[in-house]
């Protein structure tokens, strides 16, 4: 049986750069979502687990991070868990590859990550390599875990970081649909539908909460999302989406 090497990085920003978006935006339970997280990697027998918090979540540093587990992947079998609690947002489609004419992001501290080049970030991983992805954001709507980054944004000019960091070149051209490039198993948990917001109750996002609340060991990712989602349906419908491999009984790591 191939034994896997587990690692986890967990984001978390109650705060945002007021320089970047006009105001610190400020968020309660974000902290609280990714140390939860974080401690559950622990129990589980993560080998390293790293935590990364409001002014330290910078654009380049979260690359950096995610660039550092891609080098791991190629070392052994890896199983690599991704969290974020934040605000999530929307802009304007740079390459036509959203059926809406939106691109989803997260906002980190200094600059959003736009889901087009997080998928570039997930394609440097090793194709035997087991993400997870659970992100405690929403991704429209203009109240709570979303900031309306729309009307703001949609003639704004680049301010990403060069991706000097890759291990490996990514082409300059936007490719049809960037979420192709992942060779990896890629399993999602969201906190709600991309037209939905998600909610911050001060302690926790109102997904992590109910998931806390029902996550055992052994359990499968489809087993979790249902009770979740039987909790806070009335508030945002959490999803569970896959690349790369069946869901089918498949446990939690």
């Amino acid at each position: 049986m191939t034994q896997f090497k587990k690692y986890s990085l967990h984001i978390g920003l109650n705060e945002i750069d007021p320089i970047y978006y006009g105001d610190k935006y400020e968020l309660m339970g974000c902290h609280n979502d990714a140390l939860a997280m974080l401690k559950i990697c622990k129990r589980s027998g993560f080998i390293e687990s790293t935590l990364i918090l409001d002014k330290s979540a910078t654009l380049i540093n979260i690359e950096q991070a995610l660039n550092d587990l891609a080098v791991k992947s190629y070392l052994s079998p890896s199983i690599v868990v991704i969290t974020y609690s934040g605000h999530g947002g929307q802009v304007t489609d740079r390459n036509f590859d959203e059926s809406d004419g939106l691109d989803e992001t997260w906002c980190l501290y200094d600059q959003m990550l736009i889901d087009d080049d997080f998928y570039e970030l997930l394609s440097m991983f090793h194709p035997l390599t087991e993400l997870i992805i659970i992100s405690d954001s929403c991704h429209s709507g203009s109240v709570t875990r979303l900031f309306p980054f729309l009307n703001l944004f949609n003639n704004r000019k680049q301010k990403f970081c060069p991706k000097k960091i890759r291990q490996r070149e990514i082409s300059e051209h936007r490719r049809a649909d960037s979420k192709e490039l992942i060779k990896a198993q890629l399993i999602t948990l969201s906190a709600c539908q991309d037209n939905q917001v998600a909610w911050d109750n001060g302690k926790h996002g109102l997904f992590t909460e109910h998931l806390l609340k029902h996550y055992r060991q052994n359990m499968t990712y489809v087993e979790l999302i249902t009770k979740i989602r039987r909790d806070i349906i009335g508030s945002q419908n959490p999803r569970l989406t896959y690349k790369n491999g069946s869901i089918v009984g498949k446990r939690i790591f």
